[in-house]
């Protein structure tokens, strides 16, 4: 049946219910309609028939929670005439026809697309776990593609497990296969396992369909076996994907992450490799000479790095579409903080360990005009008088920084003392920063 057919049936349907008595529920088949009473008889729940709902499933109606708000069908009511409503004390407005038309109108009488907004506030666990058992066809709009834009896979040796998730990722039955496929849907993953042994790569990627275009976010932290033939299939298959986290992942293989960075993902736009320990600066040069639309980076964590994090940067052909930075600051210098200059637009710049950085580097934090968040942690050689001049109107300036500053966080950073928190704050009060009552500090202060 056609949507056309199926929109002149439901008003069809509709246009019969005005004017039922009060005491009368329609059930509406294809192309005829019949009316029943409560409490639905047995020899009827046992018809073999395609009703509107697609057959109410039987008795079931308090173990699932969306009908335990109500009474059991068999001692439910229907609502009192207008008249003895309006002997009733409640009794302030008279119900006018229009209301009366509206009371006809059952939950079942709707389109399925005002179900299907419906079932948007829902959340996705009572919805699959509670929902979909009312019926037949609460069952079918729960497993409508729109609802599973986001899905976390938990990796498990169980073979009915593994059968199941691959059903769901590849094809389903035939019936229902125009109506739903995982892979024209799904927009955001994450994968994760928690079985001891490695997961066989073979049997990894049996689970997916040889290409999901839709997928944008794929989160695969702490995956305990990133291997090469691993990352070759992630770029293929999700060739259109914008977000990745591999924050964690322990690679089995020499060129793991020279093929992860490398190779693939033309739109990325966000990516985490924060706390890789088998990241080499040769995998991170390979990755900054590609062009990306590269806005978010975290390379936290990576201890190995070093001044490689910022310099690589400098030249890098994403340089100025990064707006959030994250780096670790263990063995990076003044000379590394310095190539980050060429990052003009960036709005966060977060930097842990900072225990090589001099005065000198707070002298460029000042070159970035819309940094947002700034987060410069163990600082042990920052000085009492580079972080006053940090925040202090130099003769050549014409705007004080921190203008745009929302976020600060100083923590662990000994210089910091009662004298640096009075200059900061007259620098607040006395403007040009925007409202300054929404700037949050972190200080961690050591005497």
């Amino acid at each position: 049946m056609s949507n056309d057919e199926t929109t002149a049936e439901d008003n069809k349907c509709k246009n019969n219910l005005i004017g039922m008595k009060k005491n009368e529920v329609v059930l509406c088949r294809r192309n005829s309609q019949i009316v029943i009473h409560y409490p639905i008889g047995e020899d009827l729940l046992k018809e073999e028939c395609r009703w509107k709902f697609l057959e109410w499933y039987p008795r079931c109606y308090l173990p699932c929670s969306i009908n335990s708000y109500y009474t059991h069908p068999r001692s439910c009511q229907r609502k009192m005439q207008s008249s003895k409503v309006a002997n009733s004390s409640y009794n302030a407005v008279t119900i006018s026809s229009d209301d009366s038309v509206m009371d006809s109108i059952m939950l079942d009488d709707l389109p399925e697309h005002i179900h299907i907004q419906i079932m948007q506030y829902i959340h996705p666990t009572e919805r699959f776990i509670n929902v979909s058992l009312v019926s037949k066809y609460w069952y079918k709009v729960v497993n409508r593609g729109i609802f599973w834009r986001e899905i976390c896979i938990h990796l498990s040796w169980s073979q009915t497990v593994s059968k199941s998730l691959q059903i769901f990722l590849r094809k389903l039955d035939e019936s229902c296969i125009k109506l739903f496929q995982a892979q024209m849907h799904v927009e955001k993953m994450c994968i994760n396992t928690f079985e001891e042994n490695p997961f066989p790569d073979k049997l990894f990627i049996s689970l997916f369909p040889p290409e999901m275009k839709r997928m944008k976010v794929l989160d695969i932290g702490f995956h305990p076996m990133l291997s090469q033939s691993l990352v070759e299939f992630f770029s293929k298959c999700f060739p259109n994907l914008q977000e990745l986290n591999v924050e964690g992942t322990k690679a089995f293989g020499s060129h793991v992450y020279s093929t992860l960075l490398s190779k693939g993902f033309p739109n990325l736009r966000k990516i985490l490799i924060s706390n890789c320990s088998l990241l080499s600066a040769e995998d991170y040069r390979q990755f900054c000479r590609i062009s990306r639309p590269i806005e978010v980076l975290s390379v936290d964590g990576t201890t190995s790095l070093g001044n490689f994090s910022a310099m690589y940067l400098e030249k890098s052909p994403f340089a100025l579409t990064l707006t959030r930075l994250y780096l670790d600051g263990e063995d990076m210098d003044d000379f590394g903080f310095q190539a980050l200059t060429a990052c003009k637009n960036l709005n966060l710049l977060s930097i842990s360990f900072c225990e090589n950085l001099t005065d000198a580097s707070l002298d460029f934090v000042k070159t970035f005009p819309n940094l947002g968040h700034l987060h410069l942690r163990k600082g042990r050689k920052f000085t009492f008088d580079g972080l006053m001049k940090l925040f202090k109107l130099c003769n050549n300036e014409t705007v004080m920084f921190p203008v745009m500053l929302r976020f600060l966080d100083l923590s662990e950073c000994p210089a910091v003392d009662d004298r640096v928190v009075d200059q900061l704050t007259s620098r607040i009060s006395r403007g040009p920063v925007v409202d300054g009552s929404i700037l949050r500090c972190k200080f961690t202060l050591l005497r």
